[in-house]
């Protein structure tokens, strides 16, 4: 029994005969930060995409405190706590905390003639701001 919150093994990706990644292994404990340093087209972006779901393995495990999450859509990884921040963040300006937190997410789940529950994004977006140490007062900023 492994207490790796993720953990990766032999993972590869090829788009055809191309080798982009070939059988990576780590893993991540609790409380650990790991870079993830390469040269442009490394395949830095495709292991991200990978461990999130947006790009399915050609072989290899991901394991998310030893469940295995590499075939998930990345929705699913998303339901699972995964989440992928890219360089260059989509924020929508219009938008103040709350909803670009959620956008994409809450918005996502909603039955047809139902509205987003703002209470409970409130809540939600308010642990995340204490978790950062950013003042609650942020939350409705755009």
């Amino acid at each position: 029994m492994s207490d790796a919150l993720l953990e990766i093994r032999e993972l590869s990706k090829n788009y055809g005969n191309l080798k982009v990644l070939e059988d990576i292994n780590f893993s991540l404990h609790q409380g650990e930060i790991l870079g993830l340093v390469g040269r442009r087209g490394s395949g830095k972006s495709t292991l991200l995409g990978l461990i999130g779901g947006n790009i399915q393995p050609s072989r290899g495990s991901i394991l998310l405190q030893e469940r295995q999450i590499a075939y998930l859509s990345p929705s699913q990884a998303r339901n699972l706590g995964v989440e992928l921040v890219y360089q260059s963040p989509q924020l929508v300006s219009q938008m103040n905390v709350i909803q670009n937190i959620f956008l994409g997410r809450e918005f996502s789940r909603l039955k047809p003639f139902s509205v987003p529950d703002w209470d409970r994004m409130s809540e939600r977006a308010g642990d995340l701001l204490a978790d950062f140490d950013l003042p609650y007062d942020l939350i409705n900023e755009s």
